[in-house]
C-alpha cells in the first residue's frame, strides 16, 4: 500500500511524529511502519464516563508456557547469498502463548475432522475384501517393528534438539559481546540455538577437539580453517568465533560446554541408548553420519528403505504399510512405489 503526504507539510509532520529525534541507522521496516502513524487517525468517544466503575473492562492476557510441544519452522541455509535455500525444521520445545488470544483462537476456530478415505477407495490391491488375510504374519511383524523404530528415531532426534535451559556461561558470552560492541548484532540466547540441532555425541566430540587442539592458542590465520573442519554448517559465524578480543575465544568454548554439560546430566539427550534395537541404531547412525546439508528425515528414511528391502520388495511393502495403518509413512519411505497401486477413475 502506498501513502502520500503533501510535500510542504511532510517535514513538519515527520519532525512531530519522531518527537525531534534524528534517526540514522535503523530497521527500515520498523521505520516505515512508524512513519505510517502520521496518516492514521482515530475517533474520540465521549460520554462513556471512563472514570466511573464498570465503564471499561480490562481483560488480562497472561502469558503461559506449553512445554515439550511440536514446533515446525522454515529456516534458511544461513548463507549471505542473494538466493537462499530453505528447509522445514521439526523439533520439540517450549512455547510461550498469550492466554486470552489462545482462548479466542480456540473458540473461533472450527476443528478440522480428519476423515481419511477407505483403503479400497485408494489402492487397487485393497478392492479384494480378503487382501489383509493374504499377508504374511512374519513379514508383518518385522515391518511393524521397523516402522516403529523409524518413528521413534525421528521423535528422539526432535526431542534431543530442544533448546538448552541451563545456560551457566551465558553472562560471560554476553559480556564479551558487549565489550566488543557486538551486543546489538548478536545475542547469547540466539547463539545457543545454533547448536541445538547437533547430536549430543558430536557436541562432546567438538568439546574434546577444542581442548585437545588448544583453541585459545590457535593463530589468527588458522582459526577459520580449524572451524571449517569442526562446524562446517556454521560458516556464517566463523568471524564471530575467530575474534579473540576481550577473551573472545571463550564464546565457542562456553556455548559447547554449557550444551555438553546439560547433555551429560540427562539421558534424554543421548541419541543412542543401550536398550535400542540393532535396526534403530542403524537408523540413528544414518542420521549421525549424514552430510551437513542433508535433511535429517531424508537420511533416516533412506536407511529405513534399505532395511525394508532386506525383508521384502518395495511394491510388496506398500501393502503391509497400508495394512498397518501407516499411510503417511509411505510418502517418506516408498514414494516412488505408490502410484503403481493407486486406483484411477475411469
Amino acid at each position: 500500500m502506498l501513502s502520500f503526504i503533501r510535500e510542504d507539510f511532510y517535514f513538519k509532520a515527520t519532525e512531530r511524529i519522531r518527537l525531534g529525534m534524528n534517526i540514522t541507522k535503523c530497521q527500515l521496516s520498523k521505520l516505515y511502519a512508524y512513519n505510517g502513524l502520521m496518516l492514521s487517525g482515530g475517533i474520540r468517544v465521549d460520554g462513556i464516563d471512563i472514570d466511573k466503575p464498570h465503564r471499561v473492562i480490562v481483560v488480562d492476557n497472561p502469558k503461559f508456557t506449553v512445554h515439550d510441544t511440536d514446533v515446525i519452522t522454515v529456516e534458511d541455509d544461513g548463507s549471505d547469498n542473494a538466493v537462499r535455500k530453505y528447509h522445514r525444521v521439526e523439533r520439540r520445545e517450549s512455547v510461550d502463548i498469550l492466554g486470552y488470544l489462545a482462548y479466542m483462537l480456540g473458540k473461533n476456530t472450527v476443528p478440522v475432522v480428519d476423515k481419511p478415505a477407505a483403503d479400497e477407495e485408494l489402492f487397487t490391491f485393497a478392492t479384494d475384501e480378503n487382501w489383509k488375510d493374504k499377508l504374511s504374519s512374519d513379514k508383518m511383524e518385522k515391518l511393524s517393528a521397523l516402522i516403529t523404530d523409524y518413528e521413534r528415531c525421528l521423535s528422539r532426534i526432535r526431542a534431543c534438539g530442544q533448546p538448552v535451559k541451563d545456560r551457566q556461561r551465558r553472562n560471560d558470552i554476553q559480556r564479551i559481546l558487549y565489550s566488543r560492541g557486538q551486543d546489538r548484532e548478536y545475542d547469547a540466547d540466539m547463539l545457543y540455538t545454533l547448536f541445538q540441532g547437533i547430536p549430543a555425541e558430536r557436541i562432546s566430540a567438538i568439546r574434546q577437539e577444542l581442548q585437545a587442539k588448544n583453541w585459545h592458542l590457535t593463530p589468527k590465520e588458522q582459526r577459520e580453517d580449524f572451524l571449517a573442519d569442526l562446524i562446517p554448517e556454521l560458516e556464517r559465524y566463523y568471524p564471530l568465533f575467530s575474534d579473540f578480543r576481550f577473551g573472545g575465544y571463550r564464546v565457542l568454548i562456553d556455548l559447547i560446554a554449557d550444551i555438553d554439560d546439560e547433555n551429560n546430566r540427562t539421558d534424554r539427550k543421548r541419541l543412542i541408548r543401550d536398550s535400542d534395537s540393532p535396526e534403530f541404531i542403524r537408523l540413528m547412525e544414518a542420521y549421525l553420519n549424514r552430510s551437513v546439508n542433508a535433511y535429517y528425515r531424508d537420511a533416516v528414511a533412506g536407511e529405513c528403505r534399505k532395511l525394508i528391502e532386506a525383508v521384502m520388495k518395495p511394491d510388496e511393502a506398500v501393502r503391509y504399510i497400508v495394512a498397518l495403518g501407516k499411510r503417511k509413512v509411505l510418502f517418506d519411505l516408498l514414494l516412488d512405489r505408490i502410484e503403481k497401486h493407486v486406483r484411477r477413475e475411469k
